[in-house]
């Protein structure tokens, strides 16, 4: 079984993080639909869902799709298993939820009636996630294999050697799920 190492921060790591392996297992949600009832003004780092300018504009959604196209090549491998895939879309949620800086967010919705935010469940905050790294897929394939071909041009001409880098990203968590208790 094949599995990558994600961290998502700027941050070096300390104690209290831990690096969380994908797997081929199906996550588990933690977060129920309507925990913690009916919110009247969302937190910065909040996901909002729905359309338009005030949703898209909002701080917690900004850093959202950071998050999301940062992990856009990984979930769209040709070698990303559709289990791993759901793995990327989970640590996206959770790294939303247990962020220590700038806070920790919840993924929201609004009722049309009464105008107040519900928490939308890590099940809903998973397919979101999974919808927003598909989302406009084919265009990303299209660049990333134009750019590719690009750079294999460049380099047989001697003219690009491209560089030799590692990326981890880390995620910052108390307690990942059930089976990660050591930090």
């Amino acid at each position: 079984m094949s599995s990558t190492s994600y961290s998502i921060m700027n941050e070096p790591m300390s104690r209290s993080q831990h690096t969380h392996t994908l797997s081929n297992s199906k996550p588990t949600p933690s977060v129920a639909a309507g925990k913690g009832g009916a919110i009247h003004d969302p937190e910065p780092m909040d996901v909002l869902s729905g359309r338009g300018g005030a949703v898209n504009s909002h701080e917690g959604n900004k850093r959202y799709r950071k998050l999301v196209n940062l992990m856009k090549a990984e979930y769209l491998s040709e070698t990303t298993r559709k289990n791993q895939k759901t793995q990327i879309a989970a640590n996206i949620v959770r790294t939303i939820r247990n962020s220590e800086s700038p806070g920790p967010g919840r993924f929201l919705k609004q009722d049309p009636e009464t105008t107040l935010w519900y928490e939308i469940g890590d099940k809903a905050a998973f397919r979101k996630t999974g919808q927003a790294l598909r989302e406009k897929s084919a265009d990303f394939r299209e660049e990333k294999a134009s750019a590719s071909s690009n750079m294999i041009g460049l380099a047989s001409e001697h003219q690009y050697y491209p560089p030799h880098q590692t990326c981890t990203i880390h995620i910052r968590v108390e307690s990942c799920c059930d089976s990660c208790h050591t930090h």
